[in-house]
C-alpha cells in the first residue's frame, strides 16, 4: 500500500494507465491486493499455532488472536486501497469521515465485548472498526458513477482456492499426525501456484 505512489510513477503503469485508464489500472492492482490479502488470511489460519510454538509458552492461548488480529489489519489494508483507487467526490472527506467512525465503533466495541471475551474481544473490536470503514468507503466507491473494476471472478476463484488448501492441510494433517506442520506449510505454498496454474 505504501508504495502505491512509486508505483503509479513506473513506467510500466503509466502504460497501463494509457491503455486501460487509471481506474482499470487501479481495479487490477487493488485485485492483486485481495488475492494477496486471501492468502496472508490462509497463513494465518494455518500457521497460528506454528508461530505461537516457535514463542515462549506463555503465549501459547495467543494462537486464536493471530488470525483475528490480521484480518483487522488487511481490513484496515483494503480500506487504505479503496482510497487510493477510488474515483468519486469528496473522496478526502469520507475517509477522514469513516475513520472517525472506525474509531468510535472500536471504542464501543471495546466497552461491550472485552468484559465478558477478554483478549478476544480487543482482536473482534480491530476487526469491527475496519470492517465498518471497509465497507463504508467499499459501497461509496462501487455505488458512484464510476466504481474500480475489480476482477471479481479471479477474486472468488482465488477465495475458493484458499478454501480448498484449508481444507486439505485440516484433513492431511489429521491423518500424518504430527507432521500436520508440514502439512499447513504446503498447503500455504500451494495457493500461489495454484492461482498460476488456474489463471485466477
Amino acid at each position: 500500500i505504501t508504495a502505491w505512489g512509486p508505483l503509479r510513477r513506473e513506467p510500466i503503469f503509466g502504460a497501463v494507465e494509457a491503455e486501460r485508464g487509471r481506474l482499470a489500472a487501479a481495479g487490477v492492482l487493488a485485485s492483486y491486493f485481495a488475492l494477496g490479502a486471501i492468502g496472508i488470511m490462509l497463513a494465518l489460519l494455518l500457521g497460528a499455532d506454528l508461530l505461537v510454538r516457535v514463542a515462549p509458552g506463555a503465549y501459547a492461548a495467543a494462537a486464536p488472536l493471530i488470525p483475528l488480529v490480521g484480518l483487522g489489519l488487511l481490513l484496515q489494508g483494503w480500506y487504505r486501497v479503496l482510497r487510493r483507487s477510488a474515483k468519486f467526490r469528496d473522496k478526502r472527506t469520507w475517509y477522514i469521515s469513516l475513520a472517525v467512525v472506525a474509531a468510535l465503533v472500536f471504542v464501543g466495541a471495546c466497552v461491550v465485548l472485552i468484559p465478558p471475551l477478554e483478549t478476544d474481544g480487543a482482536a473482534l473490536a480491530i476487526v469491527a472498526a475496519f470492517l465498518v470503514a471497509a465497507a463504508g468507503m467499499s459501497l461509496r466507491s462501487q455505488l458512484g458513477r464510476e466504481p474500480i473494476p475489480f476482477a471479481y471472478g479471479r477474486i472468488v476463484a482465488g477465495a475458493g482456492i484458499a478454501a480448498a488448501c484449508f481444507g486439505g492441510a485440516k484433513l492431511l494433517g489429521g491423518a500424518v499426525g504430527d507432521l500436520a506442520p508440514l502439512a499447513d506449510v504446503a498447503a500455504v505454498g500451494a495457493y500461489p501456484l495454484l492461482l498460476v496454474a488456474t489463471g485466477a
